[in-house]
């Protein structure tokens, strides 16, 4: 073994000497050590570290101090979280900037304090370890990010988790988080985008302070680099790059209340409106609402002594609907329930489907979850939830009109988040019919649309107008900025609820000015790497370079914004200097599936076309081609009475099937599902058992469907009304 390692390369125990003239003597035991600490064989790995110690002189102390470190961290894995810090503790006695011990001093720090507890040995780490430990670095940073976030501070926990890719990139656990965390629908798309610090001039008189706290943003010491900032703001207090990196940087340490007030004073210099909305946007995001307008998610509990009873009686009332639900949804956890229902205000069937409109459609006012007894364990129960307390009345009278004695209320109302009350008036809280024909629920997703950013939202009054409403607003000049900021907080809740959002005809019914693009090239910061889409949202996208259009585009479709990924997109693939450099089909059903979420049928038809002719083109094999067929038919399919659907039916069928038989089970699970009458419903030709599903598509990319797009507001999962 100890033939295989180059005696010459740097010391593993950080001293920074050669391995010959260091640590030769243990190296092979230590090998052997981490890999039964890798097998998870600490016993074993702590008892050859006792034989280890006893090799090592009293006057190495690298040595000493690589066997004390590797002890802790085999410590550590056993939950002896206190005898790890007391070794730990003793190498940093005599190696105060030992690499490996002030990491594994940091990761027990947070493991055992927590975040902001643990910042002081965060930074240390930043400062001694990043060059040699860059694994356990990773390892560090992603825990802090847990910390960030099960605390809400979703700027910061982002930061971490891509300083944790950028310490080790073959990370799996990181790079997963990190994927997972930008493409979250769930949170506001701001909180998961990144921030460039600003920078200044060479001859400024404050670039010796400004590249003081640059210098230690750059070692992810942002605490300490918000502070560096503020000398230049005390300096300059109407430096907009000074209050913008303050803010930013303490975002990024989790310091939120400090970051709103920076963001603040950053929006009051900005010389540029949509710059300044920006900052006033971040302070709004960041702070969240106030005490006064929160309103409570309330659970009622009940006791239940016969669930399949209470379940027989729950069915036949109409104003409750059981709601199907995946049972192996791992987000449900270990308790699965027995069954949910979605509590109604009204009989939904006491309006026929043809008739559903705004005025007369039954709204959803909670929801009720049943939990069977547990084996040697809980009883039944049930929960209803709920948010308000108004709300709450009406679902507890309907459910025990229902239930009866079979459900028996126990102990206090509970209270688990809270909901804005400037949102709740918002929520998508219809109920659609399950035998609502499609053409038909999607006139109503665009009336809920419609209703939500013509009728509603100009009406709630907003805290941060002063408890004036968007039109009020409208009437005081002096509050044209944070007016603007409303109409980005209303996209920020449109995208989260994909909710169709035009800006520019909702700024002019406010009489807000219109957006003024920004040509890139004017400003020496700009690059597509560093914009974030609430910048790209005022950035004239046309002037962009290729190369910054390029990550730009890529960016939009990683944080997910289908308006700016729809004015890239559509760009990059009408710039002749691009062809060639884009996917063209793949782009295109991104596209044209962006604007089928958005209910613009025939706009996703347009992209749909321009894909299949681009597969076409390129002589793609007639699988795939075969899907952009499907794809239309299933868009065709939203419009009543849509006289290509037959004719693009019977292509599938006697076209591709003859020449594609390993799909004919496939596209008949389709056609069967549409209605459509034909041979593949024939009793002459029968489908095969195995027919798979629609959304299998050829490659396993899977197809959409309107089947797989819930109705905005209305997901799949578990309900709970008011959610985003």
């Amino acid at each position: 073994m100890a033939g295989e390692i180059d005696v010459y390369q740097l010391c593993p125990c950080g001293s920074g000497r050669k391995l010959k003239f260091c640590c030769h003597a243990i190296v092979t035991e230590m090998v052997k050590v981490s890999e039964l600490q890798e097998s998870h064989q600490h016993q074993a790995a702590l008892t050859l570290l006792d034989a280890i110690e006893k090799k090592v002189q009293s006057r190495d102390v690298w040595s000493r101090a690589w066997v004390r470190t590797s002890r802790a961290f085999l410590k550590f894995a056993l939950e002896d979280v206190a005898a790890a810090r007391q070794l730990v503790s003793e190498v940093l006695e005599e190696l105060p900037e030992h690499p490996l011990a002030v990491a594994v001093n940091a990761i027990l720090a947070v493991s055992a304090d927590g975040y902001p507890a643990c910042m002081r040995a965060l930074y240390r780490a930043m400062e001694f370890s990043t060059r040699t430990q860059r694994f356990l670095m990773s390892q560090l940073c992603v825990a802090v990010a847990h910390h960030m976030l099960s605390k809400g501070h979703l700027l910061g926990c982002g930061m971490h988790l891509g300083l944790a890719v950028t310490f080790d990139s073959e990370s799996e656990e990181a790079v997963g988080e990190y994927r997972e965390f930008l493409r979250d629908p769930r949170i506001s798309y701001p909180l998961r985008d990144s921030y460039t610090l600003r920078k200044v001039s060479e001859d400024d008189p404050l670039r010796p302070l400004f590249e003081e706290a640059h210098l230690l943003a750059a070692r992810a010491r942002y605490s300490d680099a918000a502070k560096a900032f503020g000398k230049a703001a005390r300096q300059d207090p109407k430096r907009v790059a000074a209050w913008w990196n303050i803010a930013v940087c303490h975002a990024w340490a989790a310091e939120d209340p400090l970051a709103v007030e920076a963001f603040k004073a950053a929006a009051a210099n900005e010389p540029d409106f949509e710059s300044a909305v920006d900052c006033l946007m971040l302070s709004r995001i960041l702070k969240g609402p106030a005490a006064s307008v929160k309103v409570p998610n309330l659970i009622a509990d009940y006791n239940v002594e016969a669930v399949s009873k209470l379940l027989t009686v729950l069915d036949a009332r109409p104003t409750l609907i059981r709601v199907e639900f995946d049972a192996e949804d791992p987000e449900l956890g270990d308790i699965k329930p027995a069954a949910v229902y979605r509590i109604l205000d009204r009989d939904p069937a006491s309006v026929a489907n043809a008739d559903l409109c705004p005025e007369n459609i039954a709204h959803i006012v909670g929801e009720v979850i049943i939990f069977d007894r547990e084996e040697g364990g809980a009883a039944a129960k049930a929960a209803i939830t709920v948010y308000g307390a108004q709300r709450l009345e009406l679902a507890r009278a309907e459910f025990t009109a229902a239930a009866g004695d079979l459900a028996k209320p126990q102990g206090d109302t509970r209270e688990h988040g809270f909901l804005s009350s400037e949102h709740l008036p918002l929520i998508q809280d219809w109920h659609f019919p399950a035998d609502l024909p499609l053409a038909r629920l999607n006139d109503l997703r665009r009336a809920y649309a419609r209703r939500v950013v013509d009728e509603v939202w100009p009406t709630v009054a907003q805290e941060a107008l002063g408890g004036k409403t968007p039109l009020e607003a409208a009437q005081s000049p002096e509050l044209k900025m944070a007016l603007a900021a409303s109409v980005v907080e209303l996209d920020v809740f449109c995208e989260k609820n994909s909710i169709p959002f035009d800006p520019a005809a909702v700024r002019a019914r406010l009489g807000l000015p219109a957006v003024v693009p920004t040509d890139p090239s004017s400003d020496p910061l700009f690059s597509g790497r560093s914009a974030s889409l609430l910048a790209l949202r005022h950035c004239a996208i046309q002037k962009l370079s290729d190369a910054d259009l390029a990550l730009t585009a890529e960016h939009a479709m990683v944080i997910g914004h289908s308006g700016l990924c729809c004015a890239l997109l559509t760009e990059a693939l009408d710039r002749p200097s691009l062809h060639g450099k884009f996917d063209v089909p793949r782009t295109c059903m991104f596209l044209s599936r962006i604007f089928a979420r958005r209910l613009e049928i025939d706009s996703a038809l347009q992209w749909a076309a321009r894909g299949k002719e681009a597969a076409i083109a390129q002589k793609l094999p007639l699988n795939e081609v075969a899907l952009w067929e499907i794809h239309e038919l299933m868009l065709r399919s939203q419009h009543a009475d849509d006289p290509r659907v037959a004719e693009i039916a019977s292509r599938l069928w006697n076209y591709y099937v003859p020449k594609l038989p390993e799909v004919r089970d496939m596209i008949a699970g389709i056609l069967e599902e549409l209605a459509l009458p034909g041979l593949w419903n024939d009793p002459v030709q029968p489908i095969g058992a195995g027919q798979p599903l629609a959304s299998s598509a050829v490659g396993g990319q899977g197809l959409w469907t309107p089947e797989s797009e819930q109705p905005a507001g209305q997901p799949s999962k578990l309900w709970l009304p008011g959610q985003e």
